[in-house]
């Protein structure tokens, strides 16, 4: 462990044992400990800031969005009861003011979190109904407008529709993610902030909505210049090339050898934006909850 994230353990340690410090200050540590993998530090910490009272206003909804992705994400913590406990978690927000629980609210945040547990929670129990939940909050956020959260719950409900078999459905919400972001490109990612087409996941969401459809030459386009305007943590790229895998084994089934790999268009993208090792780990990428029947 390096001393950076000795030092933030250590000091999320402080804060729960009384030290008292601005509520920024303790989301911000929150998110850093996540961003390190230390989704059960983060969890406790952003926890104890709750039940403490000590959670800024403005991130009252946002500190418990993350509190149940954390939750869910824990490697540590157990696979049959961590994804129920974050829905809850996300369902609690309507407790908060101007919120609503998660059979009403309109939050493509709060939806798309929803649908990434669902999908966590299938790949544990292989559970058909779970998918299809997930696929629920993903298509609520989707119906927010592709401008609303950047084409994040569409591109998602794009895979799930592809998982469930539905493919129709995934090719017209990667067109309308595809179309719609483009249109858009130059315009602020978020209130006050950069134009979209100078973000990585801009290019990110495009590349994948791209490779979907099958366009494996923008997708290979689009997916290299978002590794040019910026270097990915390692979780944040593993995450990325791993949902590519998965479409291109969704894409094309019948690809199993390593000569079916080496000649294959879908994978012939990841090959060439993350290297040899794209090709020669995919094997091992769909040996496991992936191949479960739905």
């Amino acid at each position: 462990m390096s001393d950076s994230n000795k030092k933030l353990l250590q000091r999320s340690h402080q804060i729960r044992g009384g030290v008292q410090i601005p509520a920024d200050e303790g989301f911000a540590l929150a998110k850093q400990l996540a961003d390190s993998q230390h989704f059960d530090a983060a969890r406790r910490l952003a926890q104890y800031l709750i039940d403490s009272n000590n959670v800024d206003p403005k991130h009252a909804v946002k500190i418990r969005q993350q509190l149940a992705l954390w939750i869910s994400k824990n490697p540590d913590a157990p696979d049959d009861s961590k994804h129920d406990e974050a829905i809850e978690v996300l369902d609690r927000i309507g407790k908060t003011e101007g919120s609503g629980h998660l059979a009403e609210t309109s939050d493509p945040e709060t939806l798309g979190i929803a649908g990434g547990i669902l999908k966590r929670q299938w790949l544990v129990t292989g559970r058909r109904e779970d998918l299809e939940q997930s696929l629920h909050f993903y298509q609520r956020g989707a119906a927010q407008g592709v401008a609303r959260d950047n084409g994040y719950t569409a591109i998602n409900a794009a895979f799930v529709h592809d998982l469930l078999g539905d493919n129709k459905a995934a090719r017209s919400l990667r067109v309308q993610v595809r179309d719609g972001l483009l249109a858009i490109r130059s315009e602020p990612a978020w209130d006050g902030g950069p134009p979209r087409e100078t973000v990585r996941w801009f290019f990110e969401t495009v590349a994948e909505a791209y490779f979907g459809l099958e366009d494996y030459d923008n997708a290979t386009v689009y997916l290299k210049r978002a590794y040019e305007l910026e270097t990915p943590k390692p979780w944040e790229l593993e995450t990325t090339a791993r949902q590519f895998a998965w479409l291109a084994r969704l894409i094309e089934p019948e690809v199993t050898t390593p000569e079916q790999f080496a000649e294959s268009e879908a994978w012939g993208v990841l090959h060439e934006v993350y290297g040899g090792n794209a090709v020669g780990a995919a094997p091992s990428l769909f040996a496991g909850k992936l191949g479960l029947a739905l």
